[in-house]
């Protein structure tokens, strides 16, 4: 899909299940921890590891979002190994 996002003059029905774009600036930098405020409101406290090298007070931000489904699969495929590995071993010391 080419709209991706509301900046870019789309409708919220154009980019339902596509990634979002936003923007946002680092405010300050507290000891290792980088106060980022987004154009739309929110705040967040996130660590350096988070942000690219050379990050720093008053920078902007480009932060796409978006789903994984894959991922997301994944995650649930292992959880359910895991609930039927350990269901297995609990039904054996029985």
């Amino acid at each position: 899909m080419s709209c991706r996002g509301y900046k870019t003059g789309c409708k919220k029905e154009d980019v339902m299940g596509a990634e979002k774009i936003h923007y946002a600036v680092v405010d300050e930098i507290e000891e290792s921890t980088y106060v980022v405020l987004f154009d739309e409101g929110p705040k967040l406290h996130l660590s350096g590891n988070f942000l690219p090298a050379g990050t720093k007070e008053g920078s902007v931000l480009k932060i796409t979002i978006e789903l994984d489904e894959a991922e997301k699969e994944r995650r649930i495929a292992k959880i359910q190994d895991l609930q039927t590995k350990l269901l297995d071993r609990t039904r054996g010391r029985k």
